[in-house]
């Protein structure tokens, strides 16, 4: 009995003398670590407003980068650089006693300046929710238009649109609900409304003021 009181007694005493080795044990609930910066594709759906039916809605994509910055656990800003391309349809655009069909062609570059809040309902999924202003960069904007079956002279047209009160830059509001899967994988929709116009024309008793909305979206992935 002796023999095993000193015996224990030795082992004690070793390990209190022996230093101490921190063990670190995984956190489960922290979140790991991703890099802030993130490239999407969009599918953009633009919509005029104020044309009284002269131009249509049409399609594009949109190719964005963007660098989360946390503000606070769950707040952040996330400003970005996109570049864009966008088609609006015109209809029956009579010129030179000659009736035509036409398509509006954007391109431009976009800077995003998004302020959203951050969800983690589990550790493999994450939501972000963000708004913000937009500002368009217009770099390219022409009008390509075909005659109409009936018209005398079937000679294509294409218009320099900055030269008929297209506008270089342009102010929208923008909105982003996006779903991050497995730390990388992004899915989401965008949205947006236009506070300044994307084009003005006419006279005082017939000005035309046409403002871009958008829906789109979007598949991007986080590094």
């Amino acid at each position: 009995m002796k023999k095993v009181f000193l015996i224990s007694s030795l082992m004690l005493l070793a390990g209190a003398v022996a230093p101490a080795q921190d063990i670190a044990l995984p956190d489960a609930g922290a979140a790991p670590e991703v890099s802030p910066f993130s490239v999407s594709l969009n599918y953009e759906l633009a919509i005029p407003s104020g044309s009284h039916g002269l131009w249509d809605a049409g399609s594009g994509a949109v190719l964005t980068g963007m660098y989360k910055l946390p503000l606070s656990q769950k707040f952040f800003f996330e400003p970005g650089l996109a570049a864009y391309y966008n088609t609006m349809g015109v209809d029956y655009i009579a010129e030179d006693e000659a009736v035509y069909e036409g398509t509006v062609k954007n391109i431009g570059l976009r800077v995003p300046l998004m302020f959203g809040l951050h969800l983690r309902p589990s550790d493999r999924f994450d939501l972000d929710i963000s708004t913000g202003p937009w500002l368009n960069v217009n770099l390219y904007a022409r009008r390509q238009a075909m005659p109409d079956v009936d018209a005398p002279v079937p000679v294509p047209q294409s218009i320099n649109l900055f030269r008929k009160g297209f506008k270089r830059v342009e102010g929208l509001w923008g909105l982003k609900l996006s779903a991050t899967f497995k730390d990388h994988y992004i899915v989401g929709i965008t949205a947006s409304t236009a506070f300044t116009p994307l084009a003005s024309y006419g006279n005082r008793d017939n000005k035309i003021r046409i403002r871009r909305s958008t829906v789109g979206i979007m598949l991007g992935y986080r590094f």
